[in-house]
């Protein structure tokens, strides 16, 4: 196959599999609506990139770590995706270091990055129970609202 690329461009050539997991207790029990797969999908598409597998697992860092190392084994890129975001219990980060067998490590830089961020755009944070800082659910988030904000 002769891809021809701009010649700007001298990275590798775009992936052409994918894998998505999603991940959270609140997807298998029905309590969350999963829309990232479907936008996923519809956007990998549009570029060119078969997604080949989509797998719903528990919030169990063993199973996480299986399903990531198989992923990353059979697939150019693997996307992971939850219920609510992030919350207090989230073991996703912990559940993807084990599958490459490395630790967890928290970046100074990165944190500092990530707070700066935050402070120059502010916006709702998602609470534990799926509601963000103003009383929205997951399904309200993408409705658009009466009053400004």
């Amino acid at each position: 196959m002769n891809l021809a690329v701009a010649s700007c461009y001298h990275g590798p050539a775009m992936a052409r599999t994918a894998g998505i997991i999603l991940i959270g207790n609140e997807l298998l029990s029905g309590k969350v609506a999963d829309a990232n797969a479907v936008y996923l999908c519809r956007e990998l598409r549009a570029l060119g990139v078969d997604v080949r597998r989509i797998v719903v697992i528990p919030d169990e860092i063993e199973k996480i770590a299986q399903e990531v190392a198989e992923f990353s084994r059979s697939f150019d890129v693997v996307f992971t995706s939850g219920g609510v975001g992030p919350t207090h219990d989230d073991v996703t980060i912990e559940g993807i270091a084990r599958a490459f067998g490395v630790p967890v490590v928290r970046d100074p830089a990165m944190v500092a990055a990530l707070e700066r961020l935050l402070r120059r755009q502010p916006q709702s944070r998602p609470h534990p129970d799926g509601r963000d800082s103003r009383g929205r659910g997951a399904h309200d988030r993408g409705r658009r609202s009466s009053s400004p904000r």
